[in-house]
Formats: structure tokens, sequence, C-alpha cells
């Protein structure tokens, strides 16, 4: 169950992105994402709405139990997925990617390569468009900036599957990869820990609005001046 792959050259999209290409990478970026999704080819295990709740409980209680401090948002978190988990059937599920963000990510060409097949499951693919947009959150990009990405990634996307994806379906799963991206960070035990917990549970808290600026039509260069940052 070895699978040998072709060495490929390029260099990390998040440092080839700017505001006169953004458009072109992420229209790229959504149609390799929709092309997996829409293909027939399957993998044996299954993560299913339930299975994203049962790592949430897990993650909020042991980051509550770190930082007694975020108990009470932490538990509003949880309380909002455990009521608006949506009805998501095996029907629904497609191969995803599991992990697709910027990291793995490369620009040869003016194409987009992805890379690390590791997490590929069958699962929602509304949580692949979400996690790619909460990882945005994570480069130190102007805000301005990080929203013509996400509407111009999310645009292109629902143009080129077949299924509608809600709006609520979105924001539930933003809220999961936040609080993953929490966890991830009271992990690495980095400085000033518990305030960067804080800002994401922050960011959890926000989804909706955070969906429907991605909603917004993401054409346009945006004006103000922004950095590339590493993840």
């Amino acid at each position: 169950k070895t699978r040998w792959q072709q060495a490929i050259v390029g260099a990390p999209l998040s440092r080839v992105i700017d505001e006169t290409n953004f458009e072109h990478y992420l229209a790229a970026v959504a149609k390799g994402l929709a092309t997996l999704h829409k293909s027939r080819l399957a993998s044996s295990r299954i993560v299913n709405i339930e299975d994203h709740l049962v790592e949430s409980r897990k993650k909020s209680l042991k980051l509550g139990e770190a930082l007694p401090l975020l108990t009470t948002p932490l538990q509003a978190l949880l309380r909002r997925l455990e009521t608006d988990a949506p009805s998501v059937t095996s029907s629904d599920h497609t191969l995803i990617h599991g992990d697709c963000q910027f990291g793995n990510l490369l620009a040869q060409d003016g194409r987009v390569v992805f890379l690390d097949f590791d997490d590929c499951v069958q699962g929602d693919p509304t949580r692949d468009v979400a996690n790619f947009i909460v990882y945005l959150h994570f480069y130190d990009f102007s805000p301005i900036f990080r929203d013509a990405m996400s509407s111009t990634f999310l645009t292109s996307y629902r143009r080129l599957v077949d299924w509608k994806m809600s709006a609520e379906r979105l924001v539930w799963h933003l809220r999961v990869q936040f609080l993953n991206k929490a966890y991830r960070a009271y992990f690495q035990q980095a400085a000033g820990t518990e305030q960067e917990v804080l800002r994401i549970l922050d960011l959890a808290s926000n989804a909706t609005r955070l969906a429907s600026k991605c909603a917004l039509n993401g054409s346009g260069t945006p004006t103000t001046p922004w950095r590339q940052g590493s993840c």
C-alpha cells in the first residue's frame, strides 16, 4: 500500500500569491479541489459529522482543563456545534483532501500542485472548503486581501460543483476547523498561547459573519497593503 510519486519542483503558493494573481491561483485551487470531490475515487475510511463532534468534545474538554479562563467560550462553542450540526448523509460524502491549505500547495508555471494526501477520507466536501478559508487567517495577509481571497475561492468552487453548499453548513465546518486550530495552538505551547487560543475562539464565534463575507463577490483588486507570512 505504498505509492511512488513523481518529484515536483515549485514554490510554496503562499509566497507566490499576491494582489495581481490571486484570482488566477485561487480559481485553480478551487478547480483542483472540485475535481477531487467530483471524482469517483473513494477511501475506506469515513469521517462523518458525529466523528467531528466527538473530536470537538475531546478537544474542548482538554483545552478547558489546561486553560480554565477559556472554559466559558469553549462551552459556548461546543453548544453551538451540537445544536447546529448539519444533516449530512453518506450520499453527501465524497473523497476529500483532509488538509487543504497553503502549506500543501505549490505554484509551478502558473499552475497549482496539490501535495500531502495522507488525510484523504470519505467525508463532507465542505470540510475542505472551510479548512482552506480558516488557514488563511494564520498567514500575515491583510484582512481585506484575506477576505478577497476567501470570496474568490468560494465563488469559484461553488461554480464548479453540482451540489449546493448552504451557508449554515459552511459556518459549522468553519467553527470545527477553528477549534482544531485552537487546540493545535495550545499543543505548540508558544509564547502567548492563551491569548492566541482566545483569538481563535473569537474567530469561531464570528464564523457566521466570516461566511457572509466569503459569499460576497471576490472580484476586484485589494488596495490595502499586505504582507505574507508562514503558518
